[in-house]
């Protein structure tokens, strides 16, 4: 599914908004890497990185590894600590197979259940369109929260600084305030004052010695 969408991915309109080389998408590569050897740890898929030139705060993953990230997105975080914050929430949701089961939910409701497996040409189609609408749908709240868990658990095996979730998550509210509209990212990723909270506890509980990795 990944590949697939990958694919239609390229072929449109955003798809021409790919950065290819420059010092954003070096910085984003250098970032990530110790993120997803963390990851592989947890599942070993084959993560693809792609940045997009978009102004849009917006970042999102789909199965099997490929990672999006808008450059407006990278702007926002001015550190590589709140840059990786989000990477490693986002490969979470690859790790928690996020992405997978919500499209194995809409291919349910939609009766189309037995196509997941590719049966024709249509059937194909089909799970690539659906595939196409994961990076417009809805995270529930609990899929954030394990994916925030184990988004700090890849920020510490990274080395990056443990509040850096925190802050990004700071920036991103009030970016949204001061704007006046719903950043892209919170409206696939809702964030509340509670996850803010819950992300400061969790950096004291690992400076203070009590923080538990996630198994």
């Amino acid at each position: 599914m990944g590949e697939q969408f990958v694919t239609e991915f390229n072929k449109s309109k955003e798809g021409a908004l790919v950065v290819r080389s420059g010092p954003m998408l070096m910085r984003l590569q250098r970032v990530a890497l110790p993120i997803i050897d963390a990851a592989r740890k947890d599942w070993d898929v084959p993560y693809t990185l792609t940045l997009i030139k978009d102004s849009e705060i917006n970042a999102f993953a789909v199965p099997g590894g490929p990672v999006y990230v808008n450059t407006g997105l990278m702007q926002l975080a001015s550190t590589d600590d709140e840059l990786a914050s989000v990477l490693a929430h986002e490969v979470s949701h690859i790790v928690k197979r996020h992405s997978a089961q919500q499209l194995s939910d809409a291919a349910v409701k939609q009766g189309v259940a037995g196509i997941l497996f590719g049966r024709s040409n249509a059937d194909v189609r089909s799970v690539v369109g659906l595939t196409l609408s994961l990076k417009d749908r809805e995270f529930s709240r609990g899929d954030e929260s394990q994916s925030d868990e184990y988004g700090f658990k890849y920020l510490v095996a990274a080395g990056y600084n443990v509040r850096g979730m925190a802050s990004m998550f700071t920036k991103m509210q009030d970016s949204a305030t001061k704007s006046n509209e719903k950043l892209a990212f919170l409206s696939t990723h809702p964030l509340t004052r509670k996850r803010i909270e819950a992300a400061e506890k969790r950096a004291e509980s690992y400076e203070n010695g009590t923080w538990k990795s996630p198994k």
